[in-house]
Parts: structure tokens; C-alpha cells; sequence
């Protein structure tokens, strides 16, 4: 008999007899007749059975239509949740869903205390269209914590929200908090380098002079010189910000600060602006002082003035409280900059006393061959206070130029530094560990001999360098393979847990045998391996499914992480879902708890129904429908549901 022949009544008994809505919405999509009896009721029941979660869905997915068709089906607009979540509504406004909020505004479904809160929600988020739409409503509505409500809605840090909380209940506020308030926003909208808000915030009041609730907080203009922001810091300037702190010795002038950055341009500018370039000092300390950012900023004719005046004191040149290395002095700042011309001036004139400063160093560490060599000709490889020659060679080993300049003056080559663990390093393990094979060879053309460290420390540093260290060093003998395998495994995890996958492929090739119980690596002891590193695993014949000492597949420890991508990494590479670990759980069991619904579903797509048997994988399947039943997470359950369904189609 066809479905259209039956009474009413007994539609809506099938109906009632299903167990989820989405089984009568299935129904009603049969022909335009039962849509009209039943879509309805499919909402109704949702409502009634299972607690308005078709709601909560429909929020999730942005679907206006099915929420306001849950809301005629008399679903409430707020739904306090046991965990304390927010509601559905609550996530609207958190997610900025606009047509969703509008909804329940028209319906009137939203009190002017809950509108309030609504808005609070969105504005920490940064939603202004939310923030706009519940305005009217909540206007009526006074903040009890006033100033903590403004502090979150600054959290969302868009300029526009924070506008509209300050015109509607601004007047809860002290004027000083609000003056407070917009400079605090011009700080940050300076940081991120937006010029227009920085604009807008001056036109409202904010004080670009005001450092913050405490004094050594740097000014906009110091945050901005810092980031590099050219355009705001010229704007601020042109309005006439205070320069004050360009004039103090302190770690917040934002000259030095943007030449400790690299930001040259930025620091002229402010150099010249502040008067620096034109007042004569007028005393030792001052001179002292500008003789030091102007050296750093490249002012060849202003350092040349500076000089003129004489010979400065070291307690005036050398004491300045700046923490970034290579400010010491003028000498310093300019090898550090690359300032060629000034660095030859000051060593030229003999104006400065150099000691204390280690210009040399810096020169190097930056690759500045021309400032070395000239600092190496006024005799730098001869005072150790003034170049520290050791240092600098291992500063140099990112610049083979350098290197080479310094290794032909003949620098100590034998001499060892240690680390920040304390650890002797010499100079043919750093080259070595940094993979410069160039200079390997300088260094043995130097009479540098390769060492024989202990425990195989040569093997290790050569995994460090690279797969070319490794084969450059066995091809010249210099290298020898352990040949226990204990040693031999202990290199390949080496080149596993640092991610050296150039080195891993060398060593695999060379006939060094995976890790036993490799999967190992994907559980707590090891932070999980890099997909690079995974593919060359795989490459040397690593099995995806085979379990480790504790029982669990390199699936199953992934998604218990859960780390997200390896998980999509093993399903796409053939990893089986349905393996159980030792408790008795599969990787499908656990990804109904741990995964998002659409990670659950590349789960189901790449489960193989041929790899079971049909009546166990029915158990498991029924299995992780009792859980997503339990959780409340019924896009799962449709997908386990569609699972079945197929798996029957299957076998028939």
C-alpha cells in the first residue's frame, strides 16, 4: 500500500516511532505531500526527544533557516547547558552569525540583560555588525562592572566596537579612564602599524604622550619606531607628538630602539626631528650620548662634528643602560651597522678609546668584511679587550668571507669556547654541525685536525650539518659508522626527534635499521615527527598498522594526541581505523571523543569494510554510536548511521 492511502494518524505514529528527527525529515523529503504533514513534526520532535539539539547544529553550521524553524517548533532561545557552556545564542554572537542574531532580536526573544551580555560576547570577538544590531536593545541596560566590561571589549581590538561602547555608556567611566582608554588603543594600533586608526584615535583625544599606568611603558611613537612603522611614526610626528624620550638615556628611546632593529631610516628621522642633529651639546655627557646614535644611524657629518670637540671620558661614553648587545659605545654601533666610513673615522682620529668596546665581534656576527678587515688592520687581532678574536671567529662561521679573512690573519684556531649548557665546542664542531663544508676544508688546510670525540659526538655533528656533511665526510675517510646496532639505532633517532630528515634518508640508505618499536616516536616521549620526517619512514619500509611495544598503531596514538594533520597524514597512506590498542578501543572508538566531524568523516571514508569481518565491524560501528549517542553529537551519529547503511548495501 502506498504511504499516501495511510490516515494521518498513523504517518504520524511511524513518524513518532523513529528515533532521531532527521529519520522523519528523511521521510518527509519522500514527496511534497509528506513535507507539508511532516517537516514540521520532524522539528517538534527534536524539541520534545532530544533536547532543542538540532538548535545548537544549526548555529554551528550558520543555517538561519533551520533556527528559525526550531524556534517556531518552540525550542528555547536559551538552553543553560550542564557543562556550563554557552548556548546556542552565546555562540551566534561569539562567532559574529549576524542573521542568526537578528532573528532572535525581531522574534523579541532576547531580554535587554541578555542583549548586553550578547554584546559583550561579540565585541570580545571584534563582531561590530552583532555589536550594532543588539545596541538599541541593550542601551537600557547599565554595566555593573564598568571598567571591566570596557577591558574586554578592548580585547577584541577592533577600533570600531570600542567606539560604540564609549559613545552609548561612556558616562560610566571617569574622563581620565576613557583619555586612558584611547591612548592604551593608539599603543596597540600603532604596534600593528594601522595609520588610519592611529588618525582616528588622535581625533578623539587620545594623548600620544601618555606612556601607560606605568612610567617606564614606552609612547606610541617608541612602539612605533620599534615595529618599523615609517608612515605612523612621521604622522605622530607631524602632529606634534613629545620627543622627550629620543633625548633620555634610556632603554625606551626609540632611536636606539630602531637601530637596534634595523630600522635606519627611522632612526635619522627621529635623529634629525629631535634636534639631536642641529644643537650643540653642552656638556661631555650629552656629546657622549649623540655621538652614539649617530654612529649607529650612519651620520657620517654629525659624528665628524661630534669628534671635533675633543677627546671624551669613558664614564660618560660607556654608560648607557641598553641591554641589546653592540650598543656599547659609537665604535660599536657603527661595525655593528656596517657604517664603514664612521668606523674608520673614530679608529682613524683616535678620538674614542675603544676599550670596553667589542666592535669586531659584531662586525663579524653581521658579515661586514670591510669593517673587520679595517678593524683587523688598526690592529684588533692584537688586544683581546678590544676584539676578542675567538669569539668572533665562531661569530663568523655564517659568513665564509669573514671566516676566511680572519682564519688568513691568523686567528687562534685551536682555541675552545663553551656553550650555554657549559659544553666545550670547538671550531671544527660548530663548522661541521652547521654544514659548511668549504670551511671544513679551510680549517684542515690550516693544520686543524679532526677530532676524535668520544661516544661518536662526530657522527652526531655530521647528522646536524646535513645529508652533503654526511657523505662529504665518509667519502673523505674522515667519518667512520659505528657498528653496534644499539650505536647505529642511536644516530637514527637522533636524526628522528631533531627532525634531520636529510641525515635520516643518508643513514637509512647507508644500511642503518629503523628504531625498534618506532611508533614509539608518535607517543609522550617525543614531540610528534615532522611529516618530512614521516615520509622518509615510510619510504624505508615503516608499517603504519604495525603496533608498538604497548600495543597501539601510529592511528591510534595520533588521535588520542590528537594531532590533526598526522591523522589525515596515516587514513590518505593506508592507516586501518580499526585496529584495536590494548584496552580493547580502536582509532574509530576514540575519534568519536576526539575529532571534529570533518576529521570523523575522512575516519569512516577510509575505514576498509573488507578488512573485518561484516558482523564485527557492525559491533564496532554500533560501538561509537552509543558513544555519540551519549555525547550528544549527532552529526556522528548520522555519519555512523549512512556507515551502516552502506555496509549492509555491501554485503548485499
Amino acid at each position: 500500500m502506498s504511504l499516501l492511502k495511510l490516515p494521518n494518524e498513523i504517518l504520524f505514529l511511524i513518524a513518532n516511532f523513529s528515533e532521531y528527527s532527521w529519520n522523519i525529515s528523511a521521510l518527509s523529503q519522500t514527496n511534497r505531500y509528506l513535507h507539508s504533514l511532516l517537516n514540521g513534526y520532524a522539528y517538534q520532535h527534536n524539541v520534545r526527544y532530544l533536547g532543542s539539539s538540532l538548535l545548537k547544529w544549526a548555529v554551528e553550521h550558520d543555517s538561519e533557516i533551520v533556527v528559525a524553524r526550531m524556534l517556531d517548533a518552540g525550542a528555547p532561545a536559551r538552553m543553560p547547558d550542564p557543562k556550563n557552556d554557552y548556548d546556542p545564542i552565546e555562540i551566534a554572537a561569539l562567532n559574529g552569525q549576524t542573521a542568526i542574531i537578528r532573528l532572535v532580536v525581531e522574534r523579541n526573544l532576547v531580554s535587554a540583560d541578555h542583549s548586553y551580555h550578547l554584546m559583550l560576547l561579540a565585541a570580545v570577538h571584534g563582531h561590530e555588525t552583532v555589536v550594532k544590531l543588539l545596541r538599541m536593545l541593550a542601551m537600557s541596560n547599565s554595566p555593573t562592572q564598568p571598567y571591566s566590561d570596557f577591558a574586554m571589549v578592548r580585547h577584541g581590538r577592533k577600533l570600531n566596537v570600542t567606539k560604540i561602547f564609549t559613545e552609548t555608556w561612556g558616562r560610566f567611566l571617569l574622563p581620565s579612564d576613557i583619555s586612558f582608554m584611547w591612548s592604551e588603543e593608539l599603543r596597540l594600533e600603532a604596534r600593528r602599524g594601522r595609520l588610519e586608526s592611529v588618525r582616528e584615535l588622535l581625533r578623539l583625544g587620545a594623548n600620544p604622550n601618555k606612556a601607560g599606568p606605568y612610567d617606564h611603558e614606552p609612547t606610541a611613537l617608541t612602539v612605533a619606531a620599534n615595529a618599523g612603522h615609517m608612515e605612523i611614526v612621521r604622522y605622530l610626528l607631524e602632529f606634534g607628538v613629545d620627543t622627550a624620550d629620543a633625548l633620555e638615556r634610556s632603554r625606551e628611546n626609540p632611536i636606539y630602539l630602531a637601530i637596534s632593529k634595523g630600522h635606519m631610516e627611522i632612526a635619522r628621522l627621529l635623529f634629525q626631528h629631535s634636534g639631536l642633529g642641529t644643537s650643540t651639546p653642552d656638556t661631555d655627557d650629552k656629546r657622549a650620548f649623540t655621538l652614539c646614535l649617530a654612529a649607529g644611524c650612519g651620520l657620517e657629518s654629525h659624528v665628524r662634528q661630534l669628534l671635533s670637540y675633543g677627546p671624551l671620558d669613558e664614564q660618560y661614553l660607556f654608560k648607557f643602560p641598553f641591554v641589546t648587545p653592540g650598543f656599547r659605545g659609537p665604535l660599536e654601533a657603527a661595525a655593528r651597522n656596517g657604517h664603514t666610513e664612521i668606523a674608520a673615522q673614530l679608529l682613524n682620529e683616535r678620538r674614542v678609546n675603544p676599550r670596553r668596546e667589542y666592535p669586531l665581534l659584531h662586525a663579524a656576527q653581521k658579515g661586514h668584511e670591510h669593517i673587520v678587515k679595517l678593524l683587523l688592520d688598526h690592529g684588533a687581532d692584537h688586544d683581546d679587550d678590544y676584539c676578542l678574536d675567538r669569539a668572533s671567529l665562531y661569530e663568523a662561521v655564517e659568513h665564509e668571507d669573514v671566516f676566511r679573512l680572519l682564519v688568513n690573519r691568523g686567528v687562534d684556531l685551536t682555541d675552545t669556547m663553551y656553550d650555554e649548557d657549559g659544553e666545550p665546542v670547538t671550531i671544527m664542531s660548530l663548522v661541521i654541525r652547521r654544514g659548511k663544508i668549504a670551511l671544513v676544508e679551510l680549517l684542515l688546510n690550516n693544520g686543524v685536525e679532526m677530532e676524535e670525540p668520544d661516544d661518536n659526538d662526530l657522527l652526531r655533528w655530521a647528522i646536524e650539518g646535513g645529508p652533503a656533511m654526511l657523505r662529504y665526510l665518509l667519502t673523505r675517510g674522515l667519518l667512520t659508522f659505528p657498528s653496534t646496532p644499539s650505536e647505529r639505532q642511536a644516530a637514527v633517532m637522533s636524526a628522528i626527534r631533531d627532525s634531520l630528515t636529510g641525515s635520516l634518508d643518508v643513514l637509512l640508505d647507508q644500511g642503518f635499521n629503523m628504531p625498534e618499536a618506532y611508533h614509539n616516536l608518535l607517543d609522550h616521549f617525543f614531540e610528534p615527527c615532522s611529516i618530512e620526517t614521516l615520509d622518509i619512514l615510510l619510504k624505508h619500509g615503516m608499517d603504519l598498522n604495525k603496533k608498538d611495544r604497548d600495543g597501539y598503531t601510529a592511528l591510534l596514538h595520533t588521535v588520542q594526541e590528537p594531532v590533526l594533520h598526522h591523522v589525515k597524514y596515516f587514513l590518505e597512506r593506508g592507516a586501518d581505523p580499526i585496529i584495536a590498542g590494548t584496552d580493547g578501543k580502536t582509532s574509530l572508538l576514540h575519534a568519536v571523543d576526539k575529532l571534529g566531524a570533518a576529521d570523523f568523516r575522512l575516519m569512516l571514508q577510509s575505514t576498509n569494510t573488507h578488512s573485518v569481518p561484516r558482523n564485527k565491524l557492525h559491533q564496532e560501528i554500533s560501538r561509537c554510536l552509543a558513544a555519540a549517542v551519549e555525547r550528544q553529537d549527532w552529526d556522528k551519529v548520522r555519519m555512523l548511521e549512512r556507515f551502516r547503511v552502506k555496509i549492509d548495501m555491501l554485503a548485499n
